[in-house]
């Protein structure tokens, strides 16, 4: 479907996970998780944390509080970000506001979603 990427399905315990993948080796990563972040539970305790010295965004608490899910969702995730050691960038509730740090692009919510693009093509080089 995607030329020059590659479909797996990857066993899991009690779920397989469908990974696509393919692009260079040394140029930037872009990852689509769908799903809720509470799945980072099941990341392994001693693990070195992926976001550990990174400054990112993503939902912030005062947006789960404005919807209302802040007593529904497992934890927060700028909360659980924050405590894994990354520097967390809030750019205003329900804001369209992006991160970018090296290779690391993040957006803070579905508004972001333009700009996020935008951005990765601009690291592509695809202006």
């Amino acid at each position: 479907m995607f030329e020059g990427f590659r479909e797996e399905m990857i066993p899991g315990a009690g779920a397989d996970i469908f990974v696509r993948h393919g692009g260079k080796v040394d140029g930037p990563g872009l990852l689509l998780l769908h799903g809720y972040p509470q799945t980072s539970a099941m990341w392994h305790d001693d693990r070195l944390p992926l976001v550990e010295m990174k400054t990112l965004t993503g939902f912030t608490n005062l947006e789960e509080a404005a919807v209302g899910l802040t007593e529904v969702v497992h934890f927060l995730l700028q909360s659980k970000l924050e405590e894994g050691g990354a520097s967390f960038s809030d750019g205003g509730v329900f804001s369209e506001h992006i991160v970018v740090d090296g290779l690391l692009m993040t957006g803070q919510n579905p508004v972001s979603s333009h700009k996020a693009a935008k951005s990765l093509l601009a690291l592509l080089g695809k202006e």
